[in-house]
């Protein structure tokens, strides 16, 4: 589960990465003169994004762009990349094995290094952080104040209705900043006691409003952010921007309704901060690129003007918008069932001919959009065609079906470049002949075991979606709930946890035990609540509805098995 969260991360990152840089660019050419609340709440869209990795999907995403690919060009494309490939003719198998686990791999797959990694910077991340604060702390080398400057700090603090805090001294700063995030101080400079009681007041506000509005919290809060997106450095870059506009924020409700000469003073004071080369504040006021914030900073207090409210108020809620919708992931993927015509791949040591015509059904992904960009009407009926070698011999469908697939299909965001069929499950073909390919699999009737184990139904609201048969190969059920996609799975019966595990076309799954051999199978998983071993009670939460594998929407996949035989439980539901 952590590879799909680590994933989803990423996704968001680079979803989220084209507003962060559109937000900048805006926000330092067009809404400089925006007021500081509108400011602040043109960041709220991606905070809450990034905070809450929960995506939303929508056909209408701008991300859900499809490559029109004409049919024919992407068979003779593929075909070209497989025709010196070898036939091979795997063994007959007279009945639908059970899903197997897949084998445990000696090296680490992409996932779990990803899921290393992304752990790694983390942990780097973190460290960087946490000597980074133990030097700033040894630096300020923070010592009590005297009584009555503690005294005045605690004055300014009650009359701007802040939270208490400790007032401790630093003889390396001059300016007064608040320190640390979880119990944040007061820190009063050097030469505090020197200022002027204005100056000594307006410094005092300054960092109690930071108290007031939650700032010293809100900033460590963020300093978390920066350290899971630690990847993308345009979070970063967004992060010390909100940092500004925080800054901007305090100043302006400082200076509300102050006259021009107030204004002035206060900007002399923060210029006194910046001139400071040998102490420096805990701003770092030295640095070229800070120097630069501070003109904008300082042209921001000086100058009074800003965008009418109303105005900015549309502009804030364009914004939101804009953000909203380029946070959509695409849509998943819709499935179509149809026949294909699989292309004769020419093999000069096996050559082939051309036996009778039949049709065979083929599932192929990719939304409605896709299949029609490609010049296709849905749904679609084409003929297949099927060969014998020359010693007569029944050819598989192994290489043939890699000439049905497309070329390329986009795993981010489920995006199509084109449309992908293949075999149901990869294993209900085992010989191609015109006679197997025509006569479907027998029904293997299931209520005798549904009633044996008075089994209930694995969803509590219940709505079939594809019942077994519904195309070729499917030996299941699949079952929704059309209210909640996160529904919880229940055991059908009581029972044991025989199996809990992951395959490419079931995802994550679990088989339970239950009386006379019978036994219980739920595929697509979004999450799964037992372990092997386990004893369930009959209607249990076993896991979650989800669509891991292969899977066109959130479903659970549900079928009995006796003696290695799937059973249809459709009387389950009559």
């Amino acid at each position: 589960m952590l590879e799909h969260g680590v994933i989803r991360l990423i996704e968001i990152s680079i979803m989220i990465s084209p507003l962060i840089l559109i937000l900048l660019a805006l926000r330092r050419k067009v809404f400089r003169k925006l007021g500081k609340t509108a400011r602040l709440l043109l960041w709220v869209p991606l905070l809450l994004q990034l905070a809450i990795p929960i995506q939303r999907t929508s056909v209408h995403s701008p991300y859900q762009k499809l490559t029109a690919i004409p049919l024919a060009d992407s068979f003779a494309e593929t075909v070209e990349q497989i025709e010196a490939a070898p036939m091979i003719i795997p063994p007959t198998q007279d009945a639908l094995p059970l899903p197997q686990d897949s084998p445990t791999p000696s090296n680490w797959t992409w996932g779990e290094g990803l899921v290393m990694l992304w752990i790694l910077g983390m942990v780097i991340m973190t460290g960087v952080n946490v000597i980074a604060r133990v030097k700033l702390k040894k630096r300020l080398g923070l010592q009590p104040c005297s009584h009555d400057l503690r005294e005045e700090a605690v004055r300014q603090m009650e009359i701007n209705r802040c939270l208490r805090i400790p007032v401790r001294q630093s003889m390396s700063v001059h300016s007064c900043a608040i320190y640390g995030n979880l119990m944040p101080r007061l820190v009063l400079g050097a030469d505090f006691e020197e200022r002027t009681q204005a100056q000594r007041r307006m410094m005092l506000d300054h960092e109690c409003l930071h108290v007031k509005y939650g700032h010293p919290w809100f900033l460590g809060f963020i300093q978390l952010l920066e350290i899971v997106y630690w990847f993308n450095p345009l979070v970063r870059l967004m992060m010390n921007q909100l940092r500004l506009d925080l800054e901007y924020f305090i100043d302006e409700k400082l200076l509300e309704n102050k006259p021009q000469k107030e204004r002035i003073d206060y900007a002399n004071l923060l210029l006194s901060f910046s001139a400071d080369h040998d102490q420096s504040a805990l701003q770092c006021l030295n640095s070229k690129r800070t120097r630069k914030r501070l003109k904008e900073r300082m042209g921001w207090i000086v100058n009074k003007k800003r965008t009418p409210w109303l105005i900015a108020a549309g502009i804030v809620v364009i914004c939101a918008g804009i953000s909203a919708g380029m946070m959509l992931k695409p849509d998943a993927q819709s499935g179509w069932e149809m026949t294909m015509k699989l292309t004769l791949l020419q093999n000069e040591a096996t050559p082939v001919e051309l036996v009778n015509t039949g049709e065979i059904k083929v599932w192929c992904e990719g939304s409605k959009k896709a299949l029609e960009s490609m010049g296709m009407e849905v749904p679609v009926t084409v003929r297949a065609e099927s060969w014998i070698s020359a010693s007569g011999e029944a050819m598989t469908l192994t290489d043939m079906q890699r000439g049905a697939e497309s070329l390329a299909q986009l795993e981010f965001g489920e995006i199509p470049e084109s449309v992908t069929c293949f075999m149901p499950e990869d294993r209900i073909f085992v010989k191609l002949t015109s006679d197997q390919l025509l006569q479907p699999y027998p029904v293997a009737d299931g209520a005798d075991a549904v009633a044996r184990i008075q089994a209930i139904s694995p969803v509590e609201n219940p709505e079939i979606t594809c019942r077994w048969g519904c195309y070729a190969g499917h030996q299941a059920l699949d079952i929704t709930d059309p209210d909640n996609k996160q529904a919880p799975i229940l055991a059908i019966a009581a029972g044991t946890v025989n199996t809990t595990g992951f395959n490419q076309i079931d995802g994550n799954y679990i088989i339970l035990d239950h009386v006379d051999g019978i036994q219980s199978f739920y595929g697509h998983l979004g999450e799964i609540q037992v372990e092997e071993g386990d004893a369930v009670a009959q209607g249990q939460t076993i896991g979650i509805m989800g669509m891991t594998g292969r899977a066109t929407g959130p479903h659970v996949h549900f079928y009995l098995i006796q003696n290695e035989t799937a059973l249809d439980p459709s009387s389950l539901f009559q």
